[in-house]
């Protein structure tokens, strides 16, 4: 045992899982040997009932399906169809036809139980041709009523030439004699006249309305659902062709000429053997015999499921009894391969076990787990030992990738601090290049940008935008007298009251240039902005940094203010900075020391 456990240790993992993969072909082979055996054990007494009841029952059903598509698909031509859905009926009726005749001619017909089915067939299959030659009698007659119901609408329009203009004038003569009768005074020898003319035309309107009625009545009774319908049609038509036959005698003489074609057309139409009635007569009585070919059909075939079931039922008792000696024979052999499945299981959890759950899994978790961490950054584990296997040479490649990894931990930790110096650098340099070094204010660059963007951002929801425009009284003769070091320290208290007079977060205060300076106040209106003007006014001569050229004795400033909702009128950012500049020089005419605005 220990000197297999040693042996097992040594072997490579190409060994091994060749020498498992041996053992389970060796199992596999034996197991397929015994289950060939065990298979043609059953198949020899299982053949005789399979090659014969298994496909006889199966042919019985599939005739009986057959029978049921060939009965169902025949079954709407027993009822009246489009020329469309009749033509999609038959090629249907055809190709199921088809199959049914297969399904027969597929059966054993020399087997006893059968022949009744056989039988059967054939009965549905000559009830079947009978329907479709009704189905061809019915269209032929079908397409001789199309033609005498195109004849009958042409009779019509005969009628219409005819009639038609006489009926008009007789309306239109009709309308004057109301009028005539209307009137204070009517005319009485012109009325009679109309009126002796209104009443010999009266058969013609007569006439005219029954045979409408004649030709709506024959529409109706062409398309008649049940020979009650056709009869009670008939009636009604045969009664008013006797009332027009009554008119037409009344009718001119040369009327009853020109009329006399197209009345005995019509006559025709009605009673002829050929005629509407008759022949829609005729169609549903074909009609009616399709519809009892159907229920015949439908019959056989209940009478053909029966007897398929009957015999189904006895082919599977035959089967079930081939299947109990099937299932004994399976069982004996069932036995024989649990005994070699359980000796190869064995060998296989003593592989499986002693060697490779032991031996190859634990190592290779331990190099997973490894691998994982690693990747994972944690560099402080105890890595898998290396070797001349497999596994040793993958343990020796992840020492390898743990040296690499650390030195670029190393690398990767100096490149940030050196990347959160130089983002610190660059914060400063932005910083500075949009401030002004001596005030600590916005410079000239930031003032024009951002007076670009807060235009448009007002702009874009009709906010007012205020600007606010400071220049120092006399700075010039200030820096005269006490020079540019006093005046540099003047210049940073003024931009320290202005940093403190901005009343918003979002207010910008910026050195426009020399001793002038800007506040863009955003949605600050003329009343706010003139609030913030006189603010820094004040504060700044509160100052109280001396200056003798002033005329109050200490440093001012002149203070000019604008206020818009831009897009409401034609300005842009420069015409706006123009209009600050021109209240600051207003400011400046003024006497200084005061605040100026353009409404």
């Amino acid at each position: 045992m220990e000197r297999a456990l040693s042996a097992l240790s040594n072997l490579s993992i190409r060994a091994s899982l060749l020498l498992g993969f041996g053992t389970m072909c060796v199992i596999l082979i034996g197991l397929t040997i015994t289950a060939l055996i065990a298979a043609d054990r059953v198949g020899a007494s299982l053949d005789n009932i399979l090659s014969e009841r298994i496909p006889t029952s199966i042919e019985i059903l599939r005739v009986a399906k057959a029978a049921d598509a060939l009965v169902s698909s025949a079954s709407p031509l027993g009822f009246d169809l489009s020329n469309t859905e009749e033509l999609k009926a038959f090629n249907d009726l055809e190709k199921k036809l088809n199959t049914f005749k297969e399904s027969i001619d597929s059966l054993d017909k020399t087997q006893r139980e059968v022949s009744a089915i056989h039988d059967l067939a054939f009965s549905l299959d000559e009830n079947v041709q009978t329907l479709k030659s009704i189905v061809r009698q019915r269209r032929g007659i079908e397409a001789l009523r199309n033609q005498q119901h195109d004849q009958a609408l042409l009779n019509q329009q005969n009628f219409q030439q005819s009639l038609t203009y006489r009926i008009r004038i007789l309306q239109s003569d009709s309308r004057v004699i109301e009028h005539l009768i209307s009137q204070p005074n009517p005319p009485l020898s012109q009325t009679v006249t109309l009126i002796r003319s209104v009443s010999k035309a009266m058969p013609i309107a007569q006439f005219y309305g029954a045979i409408e009625s004649l030709h709506s009545k024959l529409q109706v009774a062409s398309k008649a659902e049940t020979k009650i319908a056709l009869l009670h049609d008939a009636n009604i038509l045969e009664a008013i062709l006797s009332n027009s036959q009554r008119y037409y005698q009344d009718l001119p003489s040369s009327l009853v000429v020109e009329l006399e074609a197209p009345f005995n057309e019509l006559h025709r139409l009605i009673k002829s053997d050929n005629g509407v009635l008759n022949l829609r007569s005729k169609e549903l009585s074909l009609l009616t015999e399709g519809r009892i070919i159907v229920q015949k059909n439908q019959e056989l075939t209940k009478q053909i499921e029966l007897q398929a079931e009957q015999l189904v039922t006895f082919g599977v008792q035959t089967i079930d009894e081939a299947k109990i000696e099937a299932n004994n024979t399976r069982n004996r052999f069932f036995l024989v391969m649990l005994s070699i499945s359980s000796i190869g299981l064995i060998g296989l959890v003593f592989l499986m076990y002693f060697h490779i759950h032991q031996y190859i899994i634990a190592r290779l978790t331990w190099l997973s787990q490894s691998i994982q961490e690693v990747a994972a950054g944690n560099l402080d584990i105890d890595l898998p030992p290396t070797g001349n296997d497999e596994l040793g040479r993958l343990g020796h490649a992840l020492k390898v990738f743990w040296l690499k990894t650390k030195e670029t931990a190393v690398r990767e930790a100096q490149l940030r601090e050196s990347n959160q110096a130089l983002h610190l650098a660059n914060c400063q340099l932005s910083e500075l290049s949009v401030k002004d070094s001596l005030t600590g204010l916005y410079n000239r660059r930031r003032f024009d940008e951002a007076l670009i963007q807060e235009w448009n951002r007002t702009g874009h929801i009709q906010q007012p935008i205020s600007l606010i425009m400071i220049d120092i009284d006399l700075f010039k003769t200030y820096n005269d007298v006490y020079g540019h070091q006093e005046g540099d320290e003047c210049l940073r208290q003024v931009a320290t009251v202005l940093q403190n007079s901005a009343r918003r977060a979002s207010d910008l205060v910026a050195r426009y240039g020399g001793e002038e300076f800007c506040i863009i106040s955003a949605y600050s209106n003329l009343a706010q902005a003139e609030l913030i003007a006189e603010e820094i006014r004040c504060n700044v001569e509160a100052l109280a940094i001396k200056h003798p050229s002033a005329s109050g004795g200490v440093v001012t400033v002149s203070v000019g203010f604008v206020s818009l909702i831009p897009g409401q009128q034609q300005t842009t950012p420069d015409s706006f900075l123009r209009m600050a500049d021109k209240a600051l020089y207003l400011a400046k005419e003024a006497g200084r020391n005061c605040i100026r605005s353009i409404p």
